[in-house]
């Protein structure tokens, strides 16, 4: 089977090329920098243009949509939603085109709005615990929109072709390999000084303060993707597939962590017990057969 990968030489891509390899896919990488992998077809382009989108995604089975600009640090927040939103566009329009009738789209839990916000005191409560895929989405900047809408085009396209696409609402991504600020040991030394997995930084230059409630390993990210390409009885549907680890990003109980930051009025949906992430992944479990396999506290602290 043969699949295109956009942003295939990004972090999560890096990962999800060896993931896909081990399974025997055929992988077009469309990126603008060469993929680490030579045992792919790399396609240098700009998802920015849609014939661009057209010479990699010709010929192939199915797409996987990972290109994006992954947060709000780096880039003006006008950047951030026209790239991210205009190179969706173009990638599901591009599928329609050559009549591909199968697209992965790399949503984020930050469509739902709680990991940016205004000052330390602007947090978000939910409407509920945990956070279902039919929790309000309402994100107040320009990384969760732009999210947010990739997942509305994601909809319209399978309205109008009857493509079969799905949404994966990626939590942070974590990497073991190697020290760096999503590493093992920085995750050590937040649980230690903090009691509580840190975002690598804090603020953006716009101002946003970032806020972790739930993670991934990436290794966990990558298994989600290829279970979603292989899923059976969605064809020709929309759905959205939360997508997590399933503890907490702290040392405490869940509920304890509800009390501290003021939740405690919440309605709970389901009873959450230990330290159960705050976000519900049993339909991805239910409907893609996703299982997280890596809990970084039970792995690298309770060592």
């Amino acid at each position: 089977m043969k699949i295109a990968l956009t942003g295939g030489s990004g972090r999560v891509g890096e990962y999800l090329v060896d993931e896909l390899k081990k399974y025997n896919y055929e992988i077009v990488v469309l990126d603008q920098k060469e993929p680490k992998s030579k045992d792919v077809i790399f396609v240098k382009g700009d998802m920015l243009k849609i014939d661009d989108c057209k010479n990699a995604f010709n010929g192939v089975n199915a797409i996987i949509h990972l290109a994006a600009i992954p947060h709000l640090f780096s880039d003006p927040p006008e950047k951030v939603f026209y790239i991210n939103t205009i190179g969706t566009f173009n990638v599901f329009q591009a599928a329609a085109d050559l009549g591909i009738k199968k697209v992965i789209y790399g949503s984020s839990d930050s469509a739902y709005g709680f990991n940016w916000r205004n000052s330390f005191d602007d947090t978000p409560i939910p409407a509920y615990l945990p956070v279902d895929e039919n929790h309000p989405q309402e994100p107040k900047d320009a990384y969760g929109l732009s999210k947010k809408v990739g997942e509305e085009i994601a909809k319209t396209f399978n309205r109008k072709y009857e493509m079969t696409t799905i949404s994966l609402r990626i939590s942070h991504v974590r990497v073991a390999d190697g020290n760096n600020e999503v590493g093992i040991e920085a995750y050590k030394r937040d649980i230690k000084e903090h009691g509580q997995m840190l975002p690598p930084r804090v603020y953006n230059k716009e101002g946003n303060i970032t806020q972790i409630f739930c993670y991934n390993d990436v290794r966990d990210v990558a298994q989600a993707f290829r279970l979603a390409l292989e899923a059976k009885g969605l064809e020709g549907r929309y759905e959205s597939f939360n997508i997590c680890a399933d503890d907490n990003t702290s040392k405490f109980n869940t509920m304890e962590v509800i009390k501290m930051l003021g939740w405690s009025e919440v309605p709970l949906k389901k009873e959450i017990k230990g330290r159960q992430s705050f976000f519900d992944w049993s339909k991805a479990k239910r409907l893609l057969g996703f299982q997280p396999l890596y809990n970084w506290y039970d792995l690298y602290i309770k060592e």
